[in-house]
């Protein structure tokens, strides 16, 4: 068989299975196996696949079809220009997640132009996970301060692989205030704290795709409203933020004016304001500390 009639079966077997982009997942997986990358496969259309590669396409495919997270599958997820290792234990990044990336890097680097400013900005990734912003971070800017923190030690252990060492890598629990004292310097020195925190509500575990319940519960989920975590981050944030630092913390859309309203009735924060995702939906609440 040719890859392009291997494709095309491919396709049709992951449509079948209800897999909600089945050509390009059935393009990853070949690409995955036969270590061309997808944006060339179009060129080896009419290659003969080995039996060697279609078994093991084959077996790769039947993974897929059963719902099992591409990402795990390949063993990566990309985010903005990385490619993050992940697997079991840990939350696979999601795209919306390079909005804030994006956010955050701009605001690094209008603090990193200000005139007259030499001081590095110090960053705080809160619920670091694979370690995708803070890797994105560190990677569009070398020369600030980046600390991640994590509480799950399986999913520590994948932040590990995926940052660089200059990162700070925190064992520690975003509620409360104690794993501040690991970190020499940190409180009431930080720039900028981006955070994506579990924020899925528990009430809509049985709306969400398959794929979603291979990512650690404890990731994903934060009471019925979602709002656990997020409700317990101010008074962290406040002990963490310097004078004029700001925060971006993404948050379930059907959360967004809750929010918003949990800063803006905080005398401590100013500037309150939502970011849209990718989709066009309140996904991130954005504030400033007075």
């Amino acid at each position: 068989m040719d890859l392009r009639a291997l494709l095309v079966d491919a396709t049709a077997r992951l449509a079948g299975a209800g897999v909600p982009s089945p050509r390009v997942d059935a393009q990853e997986i070949a690409s995955f196996v036969l270590g061309i990358p997808r944006e060339r496969l179009i060129l080896h259309s009419g290659d003969e696949i080995s039996a060697e590669q279609g078994d093991e396409i084959a077996s790769l495919l039947e993974r897929r079809a059963a719902r099992e997270p591409l990402q795990h599958i390949v063993g990566a997820a990309p985010f903005g220009p990385l490619s993050l290792a992940v697997g079991p234990g840990v939350f696979i990044p999601r795209p919306e997640t390079e909005v804030l990336a994006d956010w955050a890097s701009r605001e690094l680097r209008r603090l990193e132009d200000t005139p007259g400013r030499s001081a590095a900005p110090v960053v705080v990734d809160l619920c670091t996970g694979s370690g995708a912003l803070a890797a994105f971070l560190a990677d569009a800017h070398p020369a600030a301060r980046i600390v991640a923190v994590e509480l799950d030690p399986v999913a520590r252990r994948w932040a590990a692989r995926n940052l660089p060492e200059r990162v700070e890598l925190v064992a520690g629990d975003v509620t409360r205030r104690e794993w501040i004292d690991q970190c020499p310097g940190l409180a009431g020195a930080v720039d900028l704290v981006v955070s994506n925190p579990p924020y899925v509500p528990a009430s809509a575990r049985a709306d969400l795709p398959p794929e979603v319940h291979a990512d650690p519960d404890r990731a994903v989920f934060s009471g019925e409203d979602g709002m656990d975590v997020i409700t317990a981050l101010p008074d962290v944030l406040d002990t963490l933020l310097k004078p004029g630092g700001i925060l971006g913390i993404e948050h379930d859309d059907s959360t967004a004016a809750a929010c918003r309203e949990l800063f803006a009735a905080d005398p401590r924060w100013t500037d309150v304001r939502s970011l849209a995702d990718l989709s066009g939906r309140d996904r991130f609440v954005i504030a400033g500390k007075l």
